[in-house]
């Protein structure tokens, strides 16, 4: 199985993980990490690493999903990634975290043949999730109500 850590600002990453329960049931918890006003990037990034390294000591894979590029969460990460150098094929981070991506990793993550292709997965699924709802009802001719 793979982990999957989503790591925000404020309680975003929280709520993530309770909407993804709603939705398809507490199968597996998520990691979240939450940057909040006046914490420290240090601990953010101290947060963020030990729950990716937690997952490698079990010898797991982990998908770490971010909401902002150029965020705290991101650029945080991106000084964890660094620092992993020959574990690194076991890590994979995303930026611009969705509800539909986050629900694709979670609902495949003990089928993915390996990171890389979970995060493929949830990387065409956060794209696909992303549409003009006024053009689909028109090309459809539905009314919404």
């Amino acid at each position: 199985m793979i982990d999957i850590v989503v790591a925000t600002h404020g309680p975003l990453s929280k709520a993530f993980e309770e909407t993804v329960a709603l939705i398809v049931g507490d199968a597996t918890p998520i990691n979240y990490v939450g940057f909040f006003h006046g914490d420290d990037v240090e601990h953010l990034e101290q947060e963020i690493q030990s729950k990716i390294f937690t997952s490698l000591e079990q010898k797991r894979q982990v998908l770490v999903f971010i909401d902002l590029l150029g965020g705290s969460p991101s650029n945080r990460s991106a000084l964890i990634l660094n620092k992993l150098n020959e574990k690194t094929p076991h890590v994979e981070f995303i930026t611009g975290v969705n509800l539909p991506m986050l629900i694709e990793a979670v609902v495949n993550r003990q089928t993915a043949g390996s990171v890389q292709e979970l995060k493929e997965q949830a990387i065409t699924a956060g794209r696909a999730g992303i549409t003009d709802l006024k053009q689909i009802f028109n090309v459809i001719g539905g009314d919404p109500s």
